[in-house]
């Protein structure tokens, strides 16, 4: 199953850019947006073990995960963050629609692409490959 996780591929090619998060640890696009005008949240994917941020992220294929395992893993960490302040339905509707994303990205993008984002798009980095293998 394709899964994103913290990366420092690419870091740097922007000035905009911060990484606060350990490389390879699974993240997601926070489901809820900053009130900081120019703050970089909307730029950032968050940590699921450091709680912290970063703007690049890699599309990756685990064997080893499937659907529930991932859903209950971004569950959690939603979770521990502080997510639940959204109501029980609205974080179990915010987690089933991480999960389909990110299948979506791993679909088209591939094992080893590298992805940032905006406020409203995840937008290609640096292309991976289709077969299973890091790009790297």
């Amino acid at each position: 199953m394709y899964v994103l996780e913290a990366t420092k591929e690419t870091q740097g090619e922007r000035d905009d850019e911060y990484v606060w998060t350990i490389d390879g640890e699974l993240v997601f696009i926070p489901p809820l947006g900053c009130r900081t005008p120019g703050c970089g949240c909307d730029r950032g994917f968050a940590g699921m073990t450091s709680h912290r941020a970063t703007t690049t992220a890699r599309i990756v294929e685990r064997p080893d995960m499937d659907v529930d395992a991932y859903w209950d893993v971004v569950y959690q960490s939603m979770s521990d963050q502080g997510y639940d302040i959204i109501g029980c339905e609205e974080l179990v509707d915010a987690v089933d629609e991480q999960v389909r994303t990110v299948q979506i990205f791993g679909a088209s993008g591939g094992h080893g692409t590298v992805v940032g984002r905006t406020a409203s798009a995840v937008f290609l980095r640096r292309a991976g490959s289709r077969h299973g293998r890091s790009a790297r």
